[in-house]
Formats: C-alpha cells, sequence, structure tokens
C-alpha cells in the first residue's frame, strides 16, 4: 500500500473536522458539583472534565467550591495531553501522518466573587474561555437579596463570531426552593446589565432548576422571562439534563434575548452533549464528575476569522505533503 494511500483516510478526516467543527464558536455550561481541591486530587476526575470543557470556546462551571481546583483544570487544559475533543482529533491524525501540530488553544479564566449563604458551600461562578477567539471585556457582579447566589455577567468579544461580536453571558444556579422566583429576577438582571453596556446581545445559561417539582407548567406565568416573548428558551421541557435514570428534569437551561443575537445562533445546535456517548465513558465514572449532562449552543463563526485561516493553512499543507509523497 502506497503511502499516499495510508495517508489520505487521515486528510479527509481533517477535512471533515475542518468544515464541520470550525464553523461555530461554542458555548457550554456544566455544573459540576463540589467542585474543589479534593474532587481534583482523582485524576480521573480532571482527564474527563477537560475532555468535556476542551471541546469549547467558553465554558461556565458551576458548583465551584475553590479557585485552585479550577487552576488544577486550566493546567491540564493547558498542556494539550487531555484535551480529547474535536480539535485534538486533528492534533493527533497530523501527529501520526505529518507534522506533529502542537493543539493551537490556550485557556484561560474569569470567575465571580463566592456567593452563598452557606459558609460551607460558597460558590463560584467561573468561565473557562480559548484567549485566541474569545476575550473578556467587562464583568459585572450582581447584587441583590433576590438571589442565593447573584448572577455574574460577562462581557466576551470575539473574533470567530458573525457581527455582533460582543455579547453578555448571565450564569445562575439557583437555589431549587426558589428557582421560580429566582428566573424571574433574571429580568431585572437583564435591564440592569443593558442598562450599563447598552448591549442587548444577552445569553442566560445554567442550573435553573427550570423543571420537575421546582419548575412546573404552572408558574410560568409568574416568570418574565417566559411572558415577555423576545426571550428564547433554547433547551426545552423534555430535554433531560440528568445523567442518572432516576431522574429526567430539564433543569440545564440556555435563554436568548432578541431575533438580533438569536439569529446568529446555529439552528438546532441547543443540546445535551453526551460524553458517555461521544468520549465512551461509562456512566459511573461520569457520575464521579457530576450528575448532570453538560448543555451547549454554537454562534455562527465568521469564515475569516483567524483561526479557520490557520487551520485552512494546515489543510493546504497536508494536501501539499500528500501530494509530494
Amino acid at each position: 500500500m502506497s503511502r499516499t494511500s495510508t495517508a489520505l483516510p487521515c486528510l479527509l478526516l481533517i477535512m471533515v473536522l475542518f468544515f464541520s467543527g470550525l464553523n461555530s464558536f461554542k458555548i457550554c455550561s456544566y455544573n459540576v458539583p463540589r467542585f474543589n481541591k479534593s474532587k481534583t486530587a482523582n485524576y480521573r476526575i480532571v482527564h474527563n472534565l477537560a475532555r468535556i470543557v476542551g471541546r469549547c470556546d467558553i465554558s461556565l462551571l458551576l458548583h465551584v467550591q475553590d479557585l485552585t481546583a479550577v487552576q488544577t483544570l486550566l493546567t491540564t487544559l493547558n498542556s494539550g495531553d487531555d484535551r480529547c475533543g474535536d480539535l485534538s482529533l486533528v492534533r493527533l491524525f497530523f501527529k501520526s501522518c505529518f507534522l506533529g501540530m502542537q493543539n493551537p488553544f490556550v485557556y484561560a479564566q474569569v470567575s465571580s466573587r463566592p456567593l452563598g449563604k452557606d459558609k460551607n458551600d460558597m460558590q463560584y461562578y467561573t468561565f473557562l474561555y480559548r484567549t485566541q477567539t474569545v476575550s473578556v471585556t467587562g464583568q459585572h457582579q450582581h447584587e441583590s437579596t433576590d438571589f442565593v447566589r447573584p448572577p455574574f455577567a460577562v462581557l466576551f468579544n470575539s473574533s470567530k463570531t458573525l457581527e455582533p461580536v460582543e455579547f453578555v453571558l448571565i450564569p445562575l444556579h439557583s437555589e431549587p426552593t426558589k428557582a421560580v422566583q429566582e428566573i424571574d429576577k433574571l429580568y431585572d438582571v437583564f435591564l440592569e446589565v443593558v442598562k450599563k453596556w447598552q448591549n442587548t446581545n444577552v445569553m442566560f445559561l445554567g442550573d435553573f432548576h427550570a423543571g420537575c417539582g421546582y419548575m412546573t407548567r404552572a408558574h410560568k406565568k409568574d416568570i418574565r422571562l417566559f411572558s415577555n416573548t423576545s426571550f428564547s428558551w433554547l433547551i426545552s421541557d423534555r430535554t433531560d439534563t440528568t445523567v442518572t435514570d432516576q431522574t429526567s428534569c430539564p433543569y440545564d437551561r440556555i435563554v436568548v434575548y432578541g431575533s438580533s443575537f438569536l439569529k446568529h445562533v446555529k439552528p438546532f445546535s441547543a443540546k445535551v452533549f453526551n460524553p458517555m456517548k461521544r468520549f465512551k465513558i461509562h456512566s459511573r465514572r461520569l457520575v464521579e464528575v457530576s450528575d448532570h449532562f453538560p448543555i451547549e449552543v454554537d454562534l455562527k463563526s465568521s469564515v475569516t476569522s483567524l483561526l479557520q485561516t490557520q487551520s485552512l493553512y494546515f489543510l493546504l499543507l497536508s494536501l501539499h505533503l500528500l501530494l509530494n509523497l
């Protein structure tokens, strides 16, 4: 068998990943219960978590109890060894077939102050993001007794997304018994953030406890994010965001304001991500990380982004190498 015929499947896979994976900007949210130093002491948990969040341009982590645990995860992500998402497949095949290309992403983090009323369970809202595709241009901690863990709004700017390139992400990890009231009060946070930044490109995301006994259909009339039709709920009431078979609840949600921002969302991209199917992680190992599934949504990306330009370069270089084998 010729070297060309051996390398051709590698090139075809890279082409598929290029056209399917690099034409979107992925935003993810993941509730990782009691994420602290004790949890990151388990290498398997860190490894699996790095594989999951390493697929995303921005990842919201909920229930972070210790920022040193976040630093451990960042070290793992930035080492490149545990990033087994779509792009690390490109790296793997280049390494085995061609040049040993390095993973192009470096991750950074931005976090809220510790939030909560239980001194034994103070939590940070933490965003991990790829510095090559997005930057933080503003942050704002909402101050209100309406929430147990008040939202922490972050203004992001990305050269990879289509216009508009600047948008606000607002997380919520609701108190289960106050879920209806806290989800409704997100509307007040929306008004506050829009006034502060003059930007209506707003997305809410996180574990709202928006289902089962905590939020029912009857409650929707009391929630302004439902009664105001300018808000689009991208994760439906029928979606199960929990891992175990004992529950089937749409706790985790993504909500986008306005048609101008919504048109930049890739159609049908808002969904649950199942690591058991993608990475063949057994359910008992996934539950070590979380009893929730991650949720995600894609924004359409600019075809002129730097990352795609670099990726196209590597693609053309691969073709050149093949033709000269």
